[in-house]
């Protein structure tokens, strides 16, 4: 799961810092690694800054989600912006996306 080319959506490659995109990925990378549990095909990710303002690094708080079997993993990250955002990564077999909720 999770294998094979990786896209973004026009939503998160505009709205979404690229260190924060990498964070995400790698994420995925970890938990394909260790597949205890196995992975859903949907991944959640709720991002929330902790720290920052607008014109200095951030820290943010990554909170990665799975329905079934249910898990939950924590990150803390430093990123270039402040945001606070849901992002979601879908493995459909043969590619993986990564979208903001509204672009499903």
């Amino acid at each position: 799961m999770f294998e094979g080319h990786r896209y973004l959506t026009r939503g998160v490659a505009e709205s979404l810092p690229p260190d924060l995109i990498a964070a995400i990925w790698n994420i995925v990378d970890n938990r394909k690694a260790n597949p205890h549990p196995p992975l859903d095909y949907l991944q959640v990710f709720d991002v929330v800054s902790l720290t920052g303002a607008s014109d200095c690094p951030s820290i943010v708080r990554i909170v990665n989600t799975q329905e079934l079997p249910p898990h939950l993993v924590v990150r803390l990250c430093r990123v270039s912006e402040t945001l606070n955002v849901s992002v979601w990564v879908i493995d459909s077999g043969a590619y993986c996306t990564m979208l903001l909720p509204h672009e499903y």
